[in-house]
């Protein structure tokens, strides 16, 4: 991760994750953007390493490896989703298993918080919206897009989508609390009307 000053350019900081990513399609290095929020940046490697960084400094205020600590294979173009950060919580992808396809963690000390969904993970950043009146995470997974509180993590969504499909794409959440979903290799675009159900599940 480098930080450079944006009237002249000038490098401020630099901070090293010793890991080494390559896929022969891909080529070598991170896949994801770094996310930044309140004087912080927030990295997800495409091994898995999650960092919370100083934005002033560059210096390292947490780390997990994700994919390690949960025994969780990688996908096959390494990890390319961005952390999700919202009020006091960072959201990730999981891997190429099924489940968790969701984790989340405190984002003043990197504490797990919860951990959700059964399907594998996909390369789609996960998203927070507001649909049929609740707030909630999506996220489009290998064969399914899930809802999910953002507290708890409880699927309150799941919809199954294009198994076996890479999913690139963010779902895009657009008007009469709707979400577009595409992906390629053929397989094109789906739109949803999202609907409260009885309880507080979401169809």
């Amino acid at each position: 991760v480098t930080c450079y000053h944006v009237l002249t350019g000038k490098l401020l900081w630099t901070h090293t994750c010793a890991v080494r990513f390559y896929q022969w399609q891909g080529g070598e290095g991170p896949r994801a953007t770094p996310t930044v929020d309140r004087g912080q940046v927030f990295t997800y490697g495409a091994t898995g390493i999650l960092e919370c960084i100083d934005a002033a400094t560059g210096q390292r205020v947490w780390q997990h490896d994700v994919l390690k600590e949960n025994k969780l294979d990688n996908l096959e173009w390494g990890l390319s989703a961005s952390p999700l950060v919202f009020d006091e919580t960072v959201v990730v992808t999981g891997g190429n298993t099924p489940g968790p396809t969701l984790l989340a963690f405190r984002r003043s000390t990197g504490e797990p918080l919860w951990r959700s969904g059964t399907d594998r993970a996909s390369y789609s950043s996960p998203v927070l919206a507001t649909l049929a009146g609740r707030r909630v995470v999506l996220t489009l997974n290998e064969a399914s897009l899930t809802a999910h509180d953002p507290s708890t993590g409880e699927r309150l969504l799941n919809h199954p989508w294009a198994e076996r499909i890479p999913k690139a794409a963010q779902p895009v959440v657009v008007a009469g609390d709707r979400v577009l979903l595409s992906a390629g290799y053929g397989q094109g675009c789906l739109l949803l009307e999202i609907k409260a159900s009885a309880g507080h599940q979401l169809t």
